[in-house]
């Protein structure tokens, strides 16, 4: 399943030495590598402010969702909000059943 997180840094990291900033984006970054090389984080896209990110990962359930976000070395100085992605043809094919079932309903 597909899963959107867009993380906004907060000001904790912010407070941090540089030195202890450098660190932890390090850990970060070789976190995301290694998450790239299991097929398991799909992109990644800054803010503009580069005070935040938005990743797409592609994982096999909520657990696997809440595991990848615990064991980040950046957690404790995010807010992140992961959300459930559905593809497009299955949305579509949801959408198309609901139009076939109103026609039915409203010929009645």
């Amino acid at each position: 399943m597909k899963y959107l997180n867009i993380t906004h840094i907060k000001d904790a990291y912010w407070m941090l030495t540089p030195e202890k900033q450098a660190e932890i984006r390090l850990a970060e970054l070789s976190f995301h590598d290694k998450c790239v090389k299991s097929g398991k984080l799909l992109e990644t896209y800054y803010l503009p402010d580069m005070k935040g990110s938005v990743t797409i990962w592609d994982l096999a359930s909520s657990e696997e969702c809440a595991r990848i976000a615990i064991e980040s070395p950046a957690n404790p100085y995010g807010d992140n909000e992961f959300t459930p992605l559905i593809e497009r043809d299955v949305a579509l094919k949801v959408m198309k059943e609901m139009a076939v079932k109103a026609k039915k309903v409203a010929k009645k």
